[in-house]
């Protein structure tokens, strides 16, 4: 379980490095991102990577209020998931894949920010997902360049800071 951008602290990790090492030393695990703050803001590749479980939420990049996450899943951990006997509700992906194929969701669904998430997503294709990594990368490198200014800087090399402009630890002058 790795986290791809982590606001408080303002580092980054890179899934794709995660995955080869893992790769490289034949490592069974399945490899979890949680890229929350990631998603939208920086590029992320869930299949093409090799991870197997991704959790994206509403918050953050994609500009709603915390409310909806966002799961995507492997045939890996499909398997593994179905094949473990443990009970469980809102994990148990086998019920959301069945209710999806019909169109719908096997919970109550926050229609308010499905609808704010329709016009989210519009914005960022409107304009340009390269153009937003880059934005997003701008802001992140004045908001520590501000905080540099202030006082002692961020220690985390420069290819690990975080590329969203919400890293809290450069806006204070801290890591």
């Amino acid at each position: 379980m790795v986290v791809h951008n982590e606001t408080s602290t303002g580092c980054v990790t890179h899934p794709l490095e995660v995955r080869k090492a893992m790769d490289r030393t034949k490592h069974p695990a399945l490899l979890m991102v949680d890229t929350i703050s990631g998603i939208g803001s920086q590029e992320y590749e869930h299949d093409a990577w090799g991870i197997d479980v991704s959790v994206g939420g509403s918050q953050k990049a994609l500009m709603l209020p915390p409310g909806l996450s966002f799961n995507a899943v492997s045939e890996k951990a499909l398997a593994v998931a179905k094949a473990n006997p443990s009970m469980r509700s809102y994990w148990d992906w086998q019920e959301v894949i069945a209710f999806n194929k019909v169109g719908t969701w096997p919970y109550t669904p926050a229609v308010n920010l499905l609808y704010g998430l329709k016009e989210a997503i519009t914005m960022l294709e409107q304009e340009g997902l390269d153009n937003v990594f880059a934005r997003h990368k701008r802001h992140g490198a004045a908001t520590r360049a501000a905080g540099e200014s202030v006082g002692p800087g961020n220690p985390v090399p420069g290819s690990a800071c975080a590329f969203a402009g919400t890293d809290r630890g450069a806006i204070a002058g801290r890591p």
